[in-house]
């Protein structure tokens, strides 16, 4: 799937739910695809420690080796820090 084939299937969804089923319907595909998505739809995340800003939660717990984003967002949106890491979201 080229860049422009996944900028335009993100396009045509148009709810949460939608995401999720196109997502799962991924399961197995390269992982560049996966985070593509991630930097078209994701919230950019800083990171103190590391003083970087990632595209998305799943670009931030790849290059960490974090393996359930979700702490990343918990993190970043109560405060505090998962597996050492402080993180707040770039408005």
């Amino acid at each position: 799937m080229t860049n422009k084939e996944l900028v335009e299937k993100l396009k045509q969804i148009n709810s949460m739910s939608e995401l999720q089923l196109f997502i799962l319907s991924l399961e197995g595909r390269p992982t560049e695809v996966k985070r593509r998505i991630g930097s078209t739809m994701g919230r950019k995340v800083y990171c103190f420690e590391t003083d970087t800003i990632y595209d998305s939660i799943g670009h931030a717990a790849d290059a960490l080796g974090i393996k359930f984003h979700q702490n990343i967002s918990t993190a970043a949106t109560k405060g505090g820090s998962t597996h050492g890491y402080h993180f707040k979201y770039v408005v």
